[in-house]
């Protein structure tokens, strides 16, 4: 209902059905991204009490891709309907990211969000791997970014009139957010001592 009531109404004449549904799949894709972009990190920092196996890596990897396909699937088929039907009620939504300098982001965001991840974790080594996964993962975190980008911006205007500490502002926010992350961590380990369940809930 979120995505309804804060992203929709910014363009009160469009709906689309679909449009909660693009939200879970977007929203779900990068949670299982930063969950693998932090497992990630703190194996590296030696922050998990016993390192991640190749069987875990792989089953973040598959995660990763099944849901970077569920959300092209879910963006494609949005698109597609809407443009077949050409209904001046729900095309708005998309014209209005052709026009204004907007259509060169609208067309990366896929190319960021799932062909970027999906051809890269194609094979299962590569899913197994900290460092192919890892980027995979980033680059999937800067596709949610550009994709809430695309969603909201255009309703302000032409991409040149939106300024550049804005979209620089959102950046140093989520860099920042990234850093005090690490920093926090670094003060002390994130698996509490002497836990009776820590060897049932740790990751294996």
């Amino acid at each position: 209902m979120a995505f309804w009531d804060w992203v929709m109404s910014l363009e009160p004449e469009w709906y689309s059905t679909m449009f909660a549904v693009y939200g879970f799949a977007g929203t779900f894709l990068g949670g299982i991204a930063t969950v693998t972009a932090v497992a990630l990190f703190l194996d590296a920092r030696g922050g998990l009490p016993q390192p991640l196996s190749a069987a875990t890596r792989h089953d973040l990897g598959k995660l990763l891709f099944g849901f970077a396909t569920f959300w092209a699937y879910i963006w494609f088929c949005q698109y597609l309907l809407i443009w077949y039907s050409n209904i001046p009620e729900e095309t708005p939504y998309y014209a209005l990211r052709f026009q204004g300098g907007w259509t060169a982001l609208f067309w990366l965001n896929p190319v960021v969000s799932f062909l970027v991840p999906f051809v890269v974790l194609l094979g299962a080594s590569a899913k197994k791997r900290p460092t192919a996964l890892g980027h995979a993962a980033l680059v999937v975190i800067l596709g949610r970014w550009l994709d809430a980008f695309v969603m909201v911006a255009p309703s302000a205007g032409p991409l040149p009139a939106i300024p550049f500490y804005a979209v620089a502002a959102s950046l140093l926010v989520l860099a920042g957010m990234a850093l005090a992350f690490d920093r926090l961590w670094l003060r002390g380990r994130g698996v509490a001592r002497d836990a009776p369940l820590a060897g049932e809930a740790a990751l294996s």
